[in-house]
């Protein structure tokens, strides 16, 4: 019987050393950064003190992801961040959800530091991408960005979800919300600071462990895409007085807190109405809520990649997404690089630069 476990145990021992070594160097077990959420700002962003980078990968075939890597402020960028000191050099801020965030594509080829190669680096880019984020969270990071960073232009990402989702209470408890209190809709802090479990950082050093929780999603909950679930016809959501309040809300904090800086909306292309050549399609609901209220010349301004994206498309059939996951893929984000590029230009002149 003692022969019969220790063998047992061997052959145990032996099946996790070679796993560990499979899911390092054969099937790569998707490497994740460690969230972390600050208390003083309640600003979500990745811990520098644990693993700075590394190459995702999706499912249980570990189907490729994007390389990526924490900067010294804690966000998956190829440049460092530093306190504003260069006032001739115009900065701008990209601040977005899982989009900006960006696992699916290379870091090096994310949509900022594309977008700084076509400005040849006359600006400098800084991007801030969270998945899930809302615009109750852009709200919530602005005075964090504003006061460290000091940017010129922002640039905030459209999806299905951004305004509305920010009016739910109860979303998360980590997370900034609106809701009414005796003067009308204000801003709520997070309700807890999200804290890491203590087990976390020796548990997944672990390939396996790694593979089990993140490719398996063993243990875990379902992955949030965070796609933007732009529907053609009349499937999609509608805009409600509700939101339309909403959205005044946020553009009225947004005037209150930047008023000298220029705030470009960017919604990513309808993929249905590109690839099936569809004409008539709908935006996103924070496009559509949105497009009603914001007045032409003024700090803020559209952009809906549809259009754009389409004429690419016909022209090099490349897709914008890994079949596995709609998230921008390294092509998509030069494409809205490029596409951003003129409006960025004529922002930057309208602020003397």
């Amino acid at each position: 019987m003692l022969k019969f476990l220790l063998r047992i145990s061997l052959f145990m021992a032996f099946a996790v050393v070679f796993l560990e070594l499979f899911f390092w160097f054969g099937m790569t077990a998707r490497q994740y950064p460690r969230g972390f959420q600050e208390r003083e700002t309640g600003v979500f962003k990745f811990d520098t003190s644990w693993v700075t980078q590394g190459t995702g990968s999706f499912g249980p075939y570990c189907l490729p992801m994007g390389k990526w890597r924490l900067n010294n402020a804690g966000w998956n960028s190829i440049f460092d961040y530093h306190s504003r000191d260069d006032y001739s050099k115009p900065r701008i801020a990209i601040i977005g959800n899982s989009y900006i965030e960006g696992w699916a594509a290379d870091v090096e080829n994310h949509i900022g530091p594309e977008l700084e190669r076509l400005l040849e680096s006359r600006a400098n880019v800084y991007s801030f991408g969270i998945s899930g984020a809302t615009f109750a969270q852009y709200l919530g990071m602005l005075p964090h960005i504003e006061e460290r960073y000091d940017p010129d232009l922002y640039v905030m990402i459209l999806s299905e979800f951004g305004i509305s989702r920010s009016l739910e209470v109860n979303f998360s408890p980590f997370r900034f919300f609106v809701a009414e209190d005796d003067s009308g809709l204000a801003l709520h802090a997070p309700r807890r600071i999200f804290s890491q479990n203590k087990y976390g950082r020796i548990i997944f050093r672990s390939s396996l462990a790694r593979y089990l929780y993140f490719n398996r999603q063993i243990g875990a909950k379902k992955l949030d895409v965070d796609v933007d679930e732009m529907l053609v016809g009349s499937s999609a959501s509608p805009v409600t007085p509700e939101l339309l309040a909403a959205g005044r809300f946020f553009l009225d904090s947004f005037e209150d807190l930047v008023p000298e800086d220029r705030v470009i909306f960017l919604a990513d292309g309808n993929r249905e109405a590109i690839y099936q050549g569809l004409s008539e399609y709908q935006q996103g609901l924070d496009y559509r809520i949105l497009e009603g209220l914001i007045i032409p010349e003024t700090m803020f301004s559209m952009v809906d990649l549809t259009e754009f994206m389409r004429n690419d498309y016909s022209v090099h059939s490349q897709v914008f997404s890994p079949e596995y996951d709609p998230h921008w893929n390294t092509y998509a984000h030069g494409v809205a690089a490029k596409a951003l590029l003129p409006h960025v230009v004529a922002d930057l002149k309208e602020l003397g630069f």
